[in-house]
């Protein structure tokens, strides 16, 4: 298989997965990638560079002779300002776009697309959270022409948030885990938003049965999961509820509304989706907040 987007969390563990499996997984990276996600696994999987042109793309893809392209490479912005408009459409638009022309000037049929939750704001068949999120459609968009000529079959897998070890992106878990084990303050929004929290493990898992459910589709056909929690959380409600269990002391200061919502903060998730057939959630967020915080005293 052939990955996009294996220097982010996760990518990197995607790959991890495959290529502990047993797997032939190419890794496509940029010359200033940092792949200190990947280090360990690096040596054995096949890596191949993007210089940006459509041409190292075709080469890529070509040598490579993947069953199965897993694109996860992204630009990730909650907000953005004039500067981030190119950056968003070369990353998220038209880097894919070359994907899927390389991909059918190749041959190469089979395609796992990364969506997002966010272009369902407010729980509409499309609402963008952002801009980010509209440009995830819009690559859909442009999926949608290869999939009419049939050179392709594809299935886009919308993640809401994910959370695991190692992860180094400053999100709300890691942030969590890390005041509940020093204590002191933390300003948070007044927390009446809701979340659907997926541990890394399990959204990996839906990746491994997309695949399997690809195998079994027709040139053309183009299917779309969720990949949400089974029990989602007011930030209030999965804050108050690990203290608890926890029996966290006057070390920890929570003070609610010290920051702001978000410009169109997500304040009931998206629950129109189905999932990935034969896929279940196995972690949750509030049992691995505490196990990491317990582990941490012992």
């Amino acid at each position: 298989m052939f990955i996009t987007g294996s220097t982010g969390f996760v990518g990197s563990n995607l790959a991890r997965f495959f290529r502990g499996r047993g797997d032939d997984v190419s890794l496509l990276v940029r010359k200033s990638s940092d792949l200190q996600q990947v280090n360990d696994i690096k040596d054995s999987c096949k890596l191949y560079e993007y210089d940006g042109s459509y041409k190292s793309l075709e080469v890529a893809l070509s040598t490579a002779a993947p069953d199965v392209v897993i694109h996860c490479a992204s630009l990730f912005l909650s907000s953005h300002n004039k500067n981030d408009v190119s950056n968003l459409i070369d990353s998220n638009v038209k880097f894919p776009s070359m994907l899927l022309e390389a991909m059918s000037q190749v041959g190469i049929t089979q395609f796992i697309n990364t969506g997002t939750s966010w272009q369902h704001y407010k729980n509409e068949d499309y609402s963008p959270v952002n801009l980010y999120a509209a440009t995830k459609q819009s690559f859909e968009q442009v999926l949608k022409y290869y999939l009419e000529i049939k050179k392709i079959k594809a299935i886009t897998l919308k993640l809401f948030d994910t959370y695991g070890p190692s992860d180094n992106r400053g999100r709300l878990v890691s942030l969590l885990i890390n005041k509940f084990k020093s204590g002191g303050r933390i300003d948070l929004s007044p927390g009446e938003q809701e979340l659907s929290l997926v541990h890394i493990d399990d959204v990996v898992g839906s990746y491994e049965k997309s695949i399997f459910e690809l195998t079994k589709m027709e040139l053309g056909i183009h299917k779309q999961y969720g990949v949400g929690s089974k029990e989602t959380y007011s930030l209030k409600g999965l804050v108050n509820k690990v203290a608890e269990v926890i029996d966290v002391d006057a070390r920890v200061t929570v003070s609610w509304g010290g920051r702001a919502y978000r410009e169109r903060e997500v304040m009931a998730v998206w629950d129109k989706f189905i999932c990935v057939p034969n896929w279940k959630e196995n972690r949750n967020v509030v049992e691995y907040i505490v196990d990491e915080v317990v582990k941490s005293r012992d």
